[in-house]
């Protein structure tokens, strides 16, 4: 008795599905590994893109450190005796020491974490681990807190949350 064509059919099909099946689990294999890699080349360039940003913060917190420190004022000459009255003299106003030195405004903090990478209409597209993020102003970012404000600066988009600045990559 010979198999019937229906059967040899049948056959055929389940050894065509079981090396399909085979070629799909391959494939896949092959897939996760390749994200693998490109998922470590990713971590590795954004280690290396933070590295050089995390030192151009510490020299400028340096800078900014170095710059409020106060020149030490040197002691007025001698005066006459009613000079040296009226000079004594307080009224509480002024401060004498630097009556024209404003207060430095310190440089708000550059977030490593994410980059801007587009600005429309009031909403900016940041990029960071997570992926890509559309934030407007009242958006809450994790780790780099609420978004106050979207705006140019010297030439570029930035966004200002509460904890620091967004830029985008150099």
């Amino acid at each position: 008795m010979t198999p019937s064509p229906i059967k040899a059919l049948i056959a055929q099909l389940t050894s065509d599905i079981g090396a399909l099946r085979a070629t799909l689990e391959q494939s896949g294999k092959v897939t996760a590994a390749q994200f693998g890699k490109v998922a470590e080349r990713l971590e590795r360039a954004e280690r290396a893109q933070a590295e050089p940003v995390a030192k151009l913060a510490k020299i400028g917190e340096t800078v900014e450190r170095l710059e409020r420190r106060a020149p030490t004022p040197t002691p007025p000459a001698p005066a006459a005796p009613a000079a040296a009255a009226a000079a004594a003299e307080v009224t509480g106003s002024i401060n004498p020491a630097h009556p024209s030195v404003p207060e430095p405004k310190p440089k708000p903090t550059i977030i490593d974490d994410y980059v801007v990478r587009k600005v429309f209409d009031g909403v900016a597209l940041v990029e960071g681990r997570r992926g890509i993020i559309e934030v407007e102003p009242g958006s809450t970012l994790p780790g780099a807190g609420r978004v106050e404000e979207i705006r140019r600066q010297d030439g570029r988009w930035v966004v200002v949350t509460n904890k620091g600045l967004i830029v985008p990559p150099r």
